[in-house]
């Protein structure tokens, strides 16, 4: 999946586009969120209306002034590893092994 972005956004728009979206949408919640590495990893744990909630990472960059970002649920086990310890917590069961993997990898990393 490839990035999107918006020449109107900043970085605090942006998070709050994404955050928005998902808190006003009739088949998604958000349930915890967070933000590392500058703010520039958003963190969701983001509840469909139907089966279980699951951590989904947001990559955000600016380009040339343009913010954008890119979304990777944990089901593609992300290859970053400082996940709030509460997003994580927020979530329902893994949903497949790459999803058990990663969460793991992130609870080995904090000690």
């Amino acid at each position: 999946m490839g990035w999107i972005s918006n020449h109107h956004w900043t970085l605090k728009s942006l998070v709050n586009e994404i955050i928005d979206t998902y808190r006003t949408s009739p088949n998604f919640s958000v349930l915890a969120k967070g933000q590392t590495h500058y703010g520039r990893r958003l963190w969701l744990t983001i509840q469909p209306k139907e089966g279980e909630a699951g951590v989904v990472l947001f990559l955000l960059k600016s380009h040339e002034g343009t913010w954008g970002y890119k979304a990777i649920d944990e089901s593609m086990g992300p290859v970053y590893w400082d996940c709030p310890k509460a997003v994580i917590e927020a979530a329902g069961k893994p949903v497949n092994h790459y999803a058990t993997k990663w969460r793991q990898e992130v609870a080995d990393r904090r000690g």
